[in-house]
């Protein structure tokens, strides 16, 4: 680009050249953000909301990045962009690169051969800056179970920073400078107002943009950049305000309203901290609560008020945890997955050790590559060379990443490892007759099994938990001459209430659709017996379940002989397979403390067993069939038991575990309801 002659600049806009000199509050800003988050991933009590630390740095990033570079067109009448470029690099990749390489070294030695493969996409992305792309269209719902299982999901947001960063400095060249003919003019001048009425348009449209999105693809709005830039310009608009000729922040007449700023800005981020929750929409409008908060302790901390959140923010604890903010980012959210594979049912206490380690590692990488590459004055002279050394350096760690995946991939051709993969599709074999939809649609799709015109019949409504049951109830029936039919829905309760679900990140519609259509049409199959069964996590108190299941039963028992309640089987706080995986394959210290049996506690299911107890007593044809002593006997939950593995994830149980106990299951419905 042309240098811009000074002669030909005005900067009438601004009193005079913006001297951007460190303010401590931002850095105690950065290290708020970072501790919300940390506490947050670490389920510390009180901290469920923290996931808003990371809209507290775009907003920071916006404020910063915006000023960076007015700075400079003040100052050299241009914006250079491979010396930005080259910054951002140098700032950010060596240790992007440095933990994404330790990470899959220490998955390597952790986690089985096919739970590393399930790493790789994510893995190849991280480096490109491209992982919010593949955790988008992936359709990974940040605040979903699975989610805890992903090695680099936080690296979402540094993706969309540094997409930020690659588009930030064309656009304010753009907003800044206007030209008068030729296309390159001997007179040029830039104008705030034009950035001004710019960073408004683009505050507007993508927060339009990320409403629409919240709710139309909940994905693209939480992970995508055009979706968040409201955010970034709105740290932008927060610098014009401070910066501006008619800004009054140095103005004393105005201190005590700016006293204020401060103090309503944490009230704010504290009212989003206590507030949202996983079952909110987000980002939506909800994400104005921290990103206003967060700009009025910008505007605070810019004006002559003194200001105790100001102080509060620059103290020197503050500031520490302020420049290890980056690398704890980095480290915090692998260090606590793999911690909690190895000892799956973390205290408190382990998760502050593993807090406590991610910080450590975080001291390490800012002292030995944050810190030193940063101020390595050679690639500030030559900036070329810091670019090219960083596409090299990305291209390395692909190689990495490639090498890694496919040494991987050898290692779980081993039969052993091949077996504990297979078993996760040791599925009932409603699924291949496509029994369920899921939440695809409220379809409703009877599957019939046995004799068609049998005089007696049997049904089996449930959610994927109940249906697991299928062999072990089906089969003696069917072998007794019964038809035996199933209504099945993935995630979805027979409790006549609402549930949020949360890999949608929405009210479960689809679910109370098909239930009611399933209530009222089962009875056109005149059935003998019904089974209800659910998982027992669903998100309802004793009240919700007593009640919810009374109004289904009240539909269903007014004909009927008899019907079962399964209470849902105890969840594992660990993949079953994977753990067995992994304890063939770590090294034997490892394998030592790696257990793959549970102890629940006794009231780990209590408002599911009291409320449908409580639903079953009203009614005289209504029983429990509680499986759970086949599953976990004597309250002891193992993945593998008589060489035989019990459960195909976390949750449900292999359909061969079931058939093998068919006559067990047989034995208790026939001391009921003979048949």
């Amino acid at each position: 680009m042309e240098e811009l002659k000074p002669s030909s600049v005005t900067r009438n806009d601004f009193d005079k050249i913006i001297h951007l000199g460190f303010r401590p509050d931002i850095q105690g800003l950065r290290a708020l953000a970072i501790l919300l988050v940390v506490f947050s991933h670490a389920s510390i009590p009180g901290f469920l909301g923290g996931f808003i630390g990371v809209d507290i740095f775009f907003v920071l990033s916006g404020y910063l990045i915006t000023g960076l570079l007015i700075k400079e067109v003040q100052t050299s009448n241009k914006i250079n962009f491979l010396q930005f470029y080259s910054r951002r690099f140098k700032r950010l990749l060596p240790a992007l690169i440095t933990v994404v390489i330790a990470t899959l070294l220490l998955a390597y030695f952790i986690l089985a051969p096919f739970e590393q493969l399930n790493q790789a996409k994510a893995a190849y992305s991280v480096p490109l800056w491209l992982s919010n792309f593949y955790f988008s269209f992936a359709d990974f719902n940040y605040f979903a179970p699975e989610a805890d299982n992903s090695l680099f999901l936080h690296t979402w947001s540094l993706a969309v920073e540094e997409q930020f960063y690659l588009v930030w400095p064309l656009l304010l060249f753009l907003l800044l400078f206007k030209t008068h003919g030729d296309t390159k003019p001997k007179h040029a001048q830039y104008s705030t107002h034009n950035l001004r009425i710019g960073l408004i348009c683009i505050f507007l449209f993508s927060f339009i943009l990320g409403i629409y999105w919240s709710y139309a693809a909940p994905t693209l709005a939480f992970y995508l950049m055009p979706g968040r830039g409201w955010q970034f310009a709105l740290g932008g608009i927060i610098f014009l305000l401070i910066h501006t000729k008619t800004s009054c922040f140095h103005n004393k007449n105005y201190d005590q309203i700016f006293k204020l700023a401060g103090p309503l800005g944490l009230a704010c981020i504290l009212l989003a901290l206590l507030y949202l929750d996983e079952k909110v929409v987000y980002p939506g409008f909800h994400a104005l609560l921290p990103s206003l908060g967060t700009g009025l302790i910008l505007l605070a901390g810019a004006s002559n008020a003194s200001q105790i959140i100001t102080r509060t923010l620059s103290r020197k604890w503050m500031q520490k945890i302020g420049d290890l903010s980056y690398s704890w980012y980095l480290w915090h959210w692998p260090i606590l997955v793999l911690g909690g594979v190895i000892f799956p049912s973390p205290a408190m206490g382990l998760n502050l050790s593993l807090i406590i380690i991610s910080l450590l590692l975080a001291q390490i990488t800012y002292t030995l590559i944050e810190s030193p590459l940063r101020h390595l004055r050679l690639f500030s002279i030559k900036p070329a060379l810091t670019v090219c050394a960083s596409f090299v350096l990305m291209l390395s760690a692909l190689f990495i990443v490639k090498t890694w995946e496919t040494k991987v991939f050898s290692e779980a051709q081993n039969p052993q490892q091949i077996t504990f993969l297979e078993v996760r599709s040791n599925l009932p074999m409603i699924y291949q007759s496509g029994c369920d939809d899921w939440y695809q649609n409220a379809r409703v799709l009877a599957c019939v099994f046995g004799d068609q015109n049998a005089e007696h019949t049997a049904v089996l409504i449930g959610d994927s938990v109940g249906a697991q049951w299928f062999s072990g109830l089906a089969t003696p029936l069917i072998n007794a001459g019964w038809r035996f039919i199933v209504y099945t829905k993935s995630s979805c309760p027979i409790v006549d209430e609402s549930i949020y679900y949360d890999r949608i990140g929405m009210i479960y519609e689809v679910c109370q659709e098909w239930r009611d259509n399933v209530l009222s049409n089962v009875n056109q199959f005149s059935p003998d017996l019904i089974f209800i069964g659910n998982s027992a996590e669903y998100d309802y108190t004793t009240q919700q379940w007593n009640e919810g299941t009374q109004r289904v039963l009240t539909k269903l028992t007014p004909a009927l002989k008899h019907l079962f309640i399964i209470p849902g089987t105890h969840n594992l706080p660990f993949d079953g397979p994977g753990c067995l995986a992994r304890k063939s394959w770590q090294p034997d210290f490892l394998a030592k403390i790696t257990s793959c049996t549970y102890q629940p506690e006794i009231n780990s299911a209590s408002d599911m067993m009291a409320g449908i107890s409580l639903a079953a007593a009203s009614f005289s044809n209504v029983s429990l069939l509680d499986l759970n002593a086949i599953v976990c006997p004597n309250g002891i939950c193992k993945a593998e038991a008589n060489n035989e593995i019990v459960y195909r994830d976390n949750q449900h149980l292999t359909d061969q575990f079931v058939s093998s106990h068919r006559n067990e299951i047989a034995a208790m419905i026939q001391a009921v309801h003979p048949f």
